[in-house]
């Protein structure tokens, strides 16, 4: 008999710890932390325009869901590869959930494979070392990417059919072993300086969900290319900028200029 409610009894208290453990994990998920997946993509050979057709064909059906509060579509800016890189941003990742539950969100993105190559996705928790607030940016879609030179020269060398469009600077990069918090400590000291020049519009930073590599990604964005060019050749910046090598590791930049597929960019 005492067997039998000792039994009982742990019965019981594994049951409770699983509910606890329930409500922990949907706890977490409801937080209100801004969540982007962002798809990246290469346009298949000879291509690029029978995918951007498709595209059209389903634009509306992506961003018709409620749960969805932006997806917008970038080019890699010097056509390296991923070619195209969408951004699919929530208000926390239990909104992302129940948008891709959706079977017509299913269906649409499992016909991706029958249009692009090489896909990758990449989860983003959003963070808040930076302040800057998005400013009124010139309306012309499109994006770009970062050949082997530096910040601003990549900036100078772009065509000038581009030199209108708005254009996002991704830093990717990695936190040293058991170093992400006096990176972060380096972040907080930079951060006001590096938001200080008139030619940026945002800056904002977001850790990998999942705490693969790379770890941390930074967005810088621009009116143009030209804005971007004078802002990374400003002396202050570029004196902030090449200390990263002291703080980070693995470091890419990846250039990209908006399109304009998606109305919620």
């Amino acid at each position: 008999m005492k067997r039998s409610m000792k039994v009982r009894c742990t019965l019981w208290l594994l049951l409770a710890l699983s509910l606890c453990s329930l409500v922990s994990v949907e706890s977490i998920m409801a937080q209100n932390t801004t969540v982007k997946y962002v798809y990246a993509i290469d346009y298949p050979l000879a291509g690029k325009t029978a995918y951007l057709e498709w595209v059209k064909s389903v634009g509306a059906l992506l961003q018709a869901p409620e749960e969805i509060n932006r997806i917008a579509s970038y080019d890699n800016y010097f056509g390296a590869s991923p070619h195209r890189f969408i951004e699919f941003e929530f208000d926390n990742l239990a909104a992302a959930a129940q948008y891709f539950s959706r079977v017509e969100i299913q269906t649409i993105l499992a016909e991706t494979v029958n249009h692009g190559i090489n896909s990758k996705v990449t989860v983003l928790k959003m963070r808040s070392d930076y302040q800057t607030v998005g400013k009124p940016a010139v309306a012309s879609p499109r994006s770009m990417d970062y050949a082997n030179t530096s910040v601003a020269q990549s900036a100078k060398q772009a065509a000038p059919d581009n030199a209108n469009s708005r254009v996002k600077y991704l830093y990717a990069i990695d936190y040293p072993l058991a170093g992400k918090t006096a990176y972060l400590e380096w972040v907080k000291s930079v951060g006001a300086l590096l938001q200080t020049p008139e030619e940026i519009n945002r800056i904002a930073s977001y850790d990998n969900y999942f705490g693969a590599s790379p770890h941390r990604f930074i967005e810088f964005e621009f009116d143009n290319l030209a804005a971007a060019g004078k802002y990374f050749s400003r002396p202050e910046i570029e004196s902030a900028l090449s200390q990263s090598v002291n703080h980070g590791i693995n470091a890419q930049v990846t250039v990209l200029k908006l399109r304009g597929d998606y109305e919620k960019e």
